[in-house]
């Protein structure tokens, strides 16, 4: 990949919610390749709305401590 690749909040929801395994294996297909290049940009409302989502809104919400983690 080149350029910078702008990671949205589904992204990040996806690769956290293990009711949906398909996109979930994608999600972190892209995180990983976009970590690998060193080209990924979040914004701060990205990582607002993904707090929100994955503690609060999936299916099997994170834990505080894990969702702390994986907003790092």
């Amino acid at each position: 990949m080149s350029g910078n690749v702008f990671l949205d909040t589904n992204v990040l929801v996806y690769a956290n919610d293990t009711a949906e395994p398909k996109k979930q294996g994608v999600a972190r297909t892209l995180i990983k390749d976009v970590l690998h290049a060193g080209n990924g940009v979040i914004s701060v409302q990205v990582l607002s709305e993904f707090w929100v989502t994955v503690t609060r809104k999936i299916h099997t919400p994170l834990s505080i401590s894990t969702a702390r983690q994986e907003a790092a």
